[in-house]
């Protein structure tokens, strides 16, 4: 809990300068910018609730599997916190508005069917973490996490490549640097759900929870939110 809160410091920091660049240019790239990196940080925000509720208000069927769920509407909702499902879901919205950035970045002509095709599966991930809830099927949160880690990598990796090889092209040393920028926050968003899907697997077989791998997660978030601020910037 405390790990997830000194996290949130400067994501939130970088957040508010992302508002207010907004409100001087009130340009698109400005705009979609601002809601990856809310989305983003957001995230980090329901995962530090979830062991809020844990820490300071202990409810038996939240922290016992076995418990059965009491079928309320705050249950519902406590539910999907505590297991990350809104997490995830806020996960999937920055991924589908990743996209539409590195379009807008890089001028890209997306053929529609691509475009339904990466906001089709960013959708059925969304509903997939709200919906698809079981809390004593662990595999349910597996295929959640592969789930939104295929998507990731469908965004973040044609993002890499392409700012890769402008990278390489610019003789602009102040553009390399964008370029760079971008391809770290790239590689860094890929890294979240990869350490994070590591996590969930090692809970599934019963190796426990919280590994060093949650926590480098969170690392590689705030990472990729400080990357894409000032690959933006410059």
């Amino acid at each position: 809990m405390i790990f997830e809160a000194i996290v949130l410091i400067p994501a939130f920091t970088v957040v508010f300068l992302s508002f207010r660049n907004y409100l001087l240019n009130r340009s698109r790239l400005a705009l979609l910018l601002l809601i990856i990196l809310i989305t983003y940080s957001l995230s980090i925000f329901f995962s530090l609730y979830s062991k809020i509720l844990s820490v300071f208000f202990y409810t038996d069927y939240l922290e016992i599997r076995e418990i059965a769920d009491p079928n309320t509407p705050l249950s519902w909702l406590l539910l999907r916190i505590s297991y990350y499902r809104f997490t995830f879901a806020l996960i999937n919205i920055a991924i589908i508005f990743s996209y539409k950035f590195r379009n807008k970045i890089f001028s890209d002509d997306i053929s529609s069917i691509h475009k339904i095709g990466i906001y089709t599966f960013g959708i059925i991930n969304i509903l997939y973490s709200i919906f698809i809830f079981n809390k004593q099927l662990v595999i349910l949160d597996v295929i959640m996490y592969l789930l939104t880690f295929i998507f990731e990598c469908s965004v973040y990796l044609p993002f890499f490549l392409k700012s890769l090889k402008n990278y390489k092209l610019t003789q602009s040393h102040r553009f390399k640097m964008k370029f760079l920028y971008l391809m770290i926050m790239s590689l860094s968003f890929l890294l979240v759900l990869f350490c994070l899907l590591i996590d969930r697997f090692f809970i599934f077989i019963g190796w426990g929870s919280f590994t060093p791998f949650y926590y480098i997660s969170w690392v590689f978030v705030l990472s990729g939110i400080i990357t894409a601020y000032y690959g933006y910037l410059k």
